[in-house]
């Protein structure tokens, strides 16, 4: 299992959504915003503890969210829920909660109404109508992290020559 850092596009972009839509957050956009990305960041220390350095979060900043449907949203929370995975702390702590209520609520707007909520609460986010061909991460990509072509637990190969 691999772990990318989301972009910060993708975190302010799942909590704009949320503002936009009236999801009740259990914290004000900007701290909800920095739980999310700090849960991706510990998550990323655990799985590479000291070979890479994650890049800071840039902080809370209103995102233009364009085209993005309510299923571009569930599939956005799945990555970051995926990324966040690695830290031991993920499903206790307060970003889960966050991520959990932006994503029941673009759950039950991508199910259209057409889908009776227990179903729809069933129901695998792989079927939910344009799943599959929402973005994993939103924005550019994973941001880059600092990783200077080789791995502390790997030795550095000389150019030329034999490691």
């Amino acid at each position: 299992m691999s772990c990318l850092i989301v972009t910060d596009y993708h975190v302010n972009a799942l909590i704009t959504w949320a503002e936009l839509h009236a999801v009740p957050l259990p914290f004000a956009a900007p701290v909800a915003a920095e739980l999310l990305a700090a849960a991706n960041r510990r998550a990323f220390a655990e799985r590479y503890q000291d070979v890479w350095e994650a890049p800071a979060f840039g902080g809370y900043q209103v995102a233009a969210l364009g085209e993005l449907r309510p299923v571009d949203i569930v599939k956005a929370c799945a990555c970051l829920d995926y990324q966040a995975r690695d830290w031991s702390g993920w499903e206790r702590s307060d970003a889960w909660h966050v991520l959990r209520a932006v994503m029941t609520a673009a759950r039950e707007q991508a199910g259209g109404g057409l889908t009776p909520p227990r179903l729809l609460r069933d129901m695998p986010d792989r079927m939910l109508p344009g799943y599959h061909g929402a973005a994993w991460t939103l924005g550019d990509s994973a941001e880059p992290v600092k990783n200077y072509g080789f791995r502390l637990d790997q030795p550095a190969r000389v150019s030329g020559g034999a490691a």
